[in-house]
């Protein structure tokens, strides 16, 4: 796996923009911008640095060959850790239809809706159709 791939991972599973990032590992941002653009590479300290960073936040005891493999090593690990998630969420009412509103409301935005949240919420709880609205829209709400 390249240092840019592993820079890549590292900042998605920490959430951390590339300044603070940059920071962490000890080197400005312009010299973390250009090993992330594939301009320049790490020298060996920071390079270690970067492998140190990337153990700690995947959990892996060595680096993957490709990325691909290394994503879904880390889904694997984190599927063990909240196996059952699933019932949780089924068991909690208020938590089930908040993430019912939050995936319906998603879905349908992606696909051009002009939905707002609320009125998502609406249909789909209250069973209330809403004047001015489209009623193909209402319908997907409650598909």
């Amino acid at each position: 796996m390249t240092i840019k791939e592993k820079l890549q991972i590292i900042k998605n599973l920490s959430g951390l923009t590339q300044d603070r990032l940059s920071k962490k590992l000890g080197v400005s941002f312009a010299t973390l911008n250009s090993w992330i653009n594939g301009k320049s590479q790490p020298r060996r300290k920071a390079e270690e640095n970067i492998n140190g960073l990337y153990f700690k936040l995947t959990g892996q005891k060595e680096v993957p060959e490709n990325p691909l493999e290394a994503k879904r090593q880390i889904i694997f690990d984190k599927s063990k850790k909240y196996k059952d998630i699933l019932k949780k969420i089924v068991k909690n009412p208020d938590i089930y239809d908040q993430f019912l509103l939050s995936i319906t409301y998603h879905t349908n935005k992606i696909e051009g809706s002009t939905l707002t949240e609320d009125e998502t919420r609406t249909i789909l709880f209250d069973n209330i159709a809403l004047p001015n609205k489209d009623i193909i829209e209402q319908l997907e709400v409650k598909n």
